[in-house]
């Protein structure tokens, strides 16, 4: 038997909450061949799961991911690819499948360019959506992140010189979910922190003494967050990079349900702006209202703190609507 999973995709942070689908997969049907077909850049996400065949794509083939077409064709070449296996095989093409929950639950839609609320709400997270289309329930314990010797040196020898050290990452490559003031952020939080600050994907260009930059590639990265102290980041690579490894993490977020987006043992979402009317909003990936920046630094701090409990702050954001999901 040989299950094939196509992930084609450029996320990062979705690479990782599709492990649980994977590893589920493999531990209900270790008989089976699995070959995971990903694209080469989020393919290191996947390099520490033992037995897992991975097939890469090009991004440069993924210009037009999902136009039907382009997607079409690209599913015809991995048949090429997997008609030369013997036995039994079942594909799973887990981004289409993803797509089509997401698109037919969504919370608005975009009418005459303004965005109209629908009244629905997606209730599954990706995670949930992955392992119920590979037939396995999702287990918190399926992250299963395994790091290389090499990849654990480096992250003592970053982590050697810095003390308490907090990761935040405000950046991604979809601006609609970066937070606008990065500088700003990191400076308040560095005055508060009672320690040292790794900043990840941002060139940092203030005089904080406390904050150092954090630049390695992606299994790097992710073993240096996984022995930091918590992460304070928008929904992009270091919130599940944190989450997956058991690090409290803290996602600035729009007004969405943390239950369906962050499934890790210790996650908070902060709702940015909490008066929208399309929310609840998946995550902040809306031009309508860039939600998380209607809020400043010191107003996050003081949210962090009330629910990290580090600063003493007890009352920060009382009647705001923040809510908090634990696993744990």
């Amino acid at each position: 038997m040989i299950r094939i999973m196509q992930r084609l995709t450029r996320g990062l942070g979705d690479g990782i909450m599709l492990r649980p689908a994977i590893i589920g997969s493999m531990v209900k049907h270790p008989e089976a061949r699995h070959i995971l077909h990903c694209l080469k850049s989020t393919s290191p996400i996947f390099r520490d799961i033992q037995g897992l065949e991975i097939i890469t794509f090009e991004d440069g083939k993924l210009a037009k991911a999902f136009d039907d077409d382009e997607y079409c064709k690209l599913v015809l070449e991995s048949r090429k690819l997997i008609n030369r296996l013997d036995g039994e095989i079942t594909i799973f093409q887990l981004s289409k499948s993803e797509s089509e929950y997401e698109f037919d639950n969504a919370p608005y839609v975009i009418e005459n360019g303004k965005y109209v609320a629908t009244g629905r709400r997606i209730r599954l997270s990706r995670q949930d959506i992955w392992c119920r289309i590979v037939g396995v329930p999702f287990s918190i314990e399926n992250y299963n992140v395994k790091f290389f010797d090499s990849e654990l040196e480096y992250a003592d020898r970053v982590l050697s010189n810095l003390v308490n050290p907090l990761v935040i990452h405000l950046n991604s490559v979809d601006k609609a979910r970066s937070y606008k003031y990065p500088d700003a952020f990191i400076n308040y939080f560095a005055k508060k922190w009672d320690g040292d600050i790794l900043v990840l994907d941002h060139e940092y260009r203030g005089t904080a003494k406390n904050v150092f930059l954090l630049k390695a590639d992606i299994r790097k990265a992710w073993a240096v967050i996984s022995k930091c102290k918590a992460l304070v980041g928008i929904d992009s690579f270091g919130i599940h990079a944190s989450g997956s490894t058991g690090v409290f993490t803290y996602g600035i977020f729009g007004p969405t349900d943390p239950k369906c987006r962050l499934l890790y043992k210790q996650a908070v979402s902060s709702s940015g702006y909490d008066k929208c009317g399309l929310q609840p909003c998946w995550y902040c990936n809306c031009q309508h209202v860039p939600c998380i920046n209607t809020r400043k630094p010191s107003w996050y701090w003081l949210a962090y703190s009330r629910h990290a409990g580090d600063s003493g702050i007890n009352d920060g954001c009382s009647g705001e609507s923040d809510t908090i999901y634990s696993l744990s």
